[in-house]
């Protein structure tokens, strides 16, 4: 049995390729090609800036006992952060010969009580300060106890722990970072605690700003 054509579809199929030939003749392919690329490139330029928006929107962990420094791997571990912040600047060293040289510790600390004045050293809840270098060595320093260093109160100042007695010996001339280092604050009796800090940098005969 012979199959008809329907002659509405036949129809449909020609004014469909008219209009598609019509809009290439007044455009031309190239008019084409162009509006299609244009249209690519504003697609990427979106998914390329919700992608920037979304990674700095990354959140920033923190609380009191840790607090992740953003832009670098220093951290601290303060058990007395509702009462002072501390946050080590680094490890000042100078060179002693080729190999070894003394550092000593510069903070940035804000005291949030109403103290003008804290302690820092060893001797605190009787634990010392010290260092670990990347090699495991433990570098202690060579003082008992520490000093009383002015922190007015709610006010951002610098620490500099440079008396003699607070200096780390036999630094190895070849370190860049100090893994830990551990230092007691004092505030009074019933506020100091022992704060570690790791992967504090070391600066080389050069001197705090």
């Amino acid at each position: 049995m012979m199959r008809k054509n329907n002659p509405f579809l036949l129809i449909s199929v020609i004014l469909i390729l008219s209009s598609v030939f019509t809009e290439a003749n007044a455009q031309g392919l190239g008019g084409l090609l162009k509006k299609a690329k244009s249209t690519v490139e504003k697609i990427d330029k979106t998914v390329s800036k919700n992608s920037n928006a979304t990674e700095s929107q990354a959140p920033v962990s923190q609380d009191n006992n840790f607090i992740g420094i953003p832009g670098t791997e220093i951290s601290v571990m303060n058990p007395i952060a509702r009462y002072i912040d501390v946050v080590p600047v680094g490890l000042f060293a100078y060179s002693e010969n080729e190999n070894f040289g003394k550092a000593y510790l510069v903070l940035r600390v804000t005291n949030f009580t109403e103290k003008e004045s804290v302690f820092f050293g060893s001797s605190v809840q009787n634990k010392k300060m010290l260092a670990v270098d990347p090699l495991g060595n433990v570098l202690n320093v060579d003082a008992g106890g520490g000093y009383r260093m002015d922190c007015p109160s709610d006010i951002t100042v610098n620490v500099v722990l440079d008396q003699p007695a607070l200096h780390f010996e036999n630094v190895a001339r070849n370190i860049a970072v100090m893994p830990m280092v551990k230092i007691g604050v004092n505030i009074d009796a019933s506020r100091q605690g022992n704060l570690t800090f790791k992967n504090v940098p070391v600066f080389w005969d050069q001197s705090p700003e």
